[in-house]
């Protein structure tokens, strides 16, 4: 009989329990006497030590949250992926979700949420004088048609129809980018406001539709 030492398992590979084998039939036991046969002695690999939530982000009134995913400080491997934390509210809203400031210029992503179902949809975008508007781009996801004619101005119409799919559109709707005036004061707040055109904005029944409306005040950091 051979005894063989326990092996640890690691976050990546497999160990094994001390145990007893014979040389004569390769079986293996719990103890020399061979009184008590193994048929399996391996300790599988597993995320034993310390681990840390990264890419949390907590839900909004209008943004969804993430309860973040879960990695092995060991190994520092993904041991499990986070859940989607809805957000708070429950109210039809065209809402500013992100906005960042860099190098002159100003991105904002504009969405819809809660929509109970729409089938035209018309709203205005009023923004600061320091701010001009380059491009419009319209999400692929949507499938519908969607107009904002050119020149750009202050404030900027935008308007959707649907070509009768994804009446229940939700999510990142437009990007629009800015360019911000060079002459603009460190600290200046740059404001993009929201005004939903409730004449203009029907379900499936041609009933018009509320929408509450959530814009952004941004300030040009150095």
């Amino acid at each position: 009989m051979t005894r063989v030492e326990r092996i640890e398992a690691t976050c990546t590979e497999n160990g094994s329990i001390e145990y007893y084998l014979c040389s004569g039939c390769n079986k293996k036991f719990s103890d020399e006497n061979a009184t008590a046969e193994l048929t399996d002695v391996i300790i599988f690999a597993a995320h034993t030590g310390e681990t840390e939530i990264r890419n949390a982000k907590p839900a909004g009134e209008y943004t969804d949250g993430y309860s973040g995913d879960t990695y092995c400080l060991g190994c520092e491997n993904l041991i499990s992926y986070g859940t989607v934390l809805p957000h708070t509210s429950d109210a039809p809203t065209i809402v500013v979700t992100d906005a960042v400031i860099e190098d002159n210029t100003l991105r904002a992503v504009i969405s819809i949420v809660n929509n109970p179902g729409i089938v035209s949809l018309k709203f205005d975008i009023l923004y600061s004088e320091a701010l001009s508007i380059l491009s419009i781009e319209f999400s692929d996801e949507f499938g519908a048609y969607v107009t904002a004619p050119e020149p750009y101005i202050n404030p900027q119409t935008v308007n959707w129809i649907s070509m009768g799919e994804n009446l229940l559109i939700n999510g990142e709707f437009i990007t629009v980018t800015f360019s911000v005036d060079s002459e603009a004061a460190v600290s200046e707040a740059f404001e993009i406001r929201i005004i939903a055109d409730s004449e203009n904005i029907f379900d499936s029944e041609t009933n018009p539709v509320s929408f509450n409306t959530v814009g952004i005040t941004l300030t040009v950091s150095e």
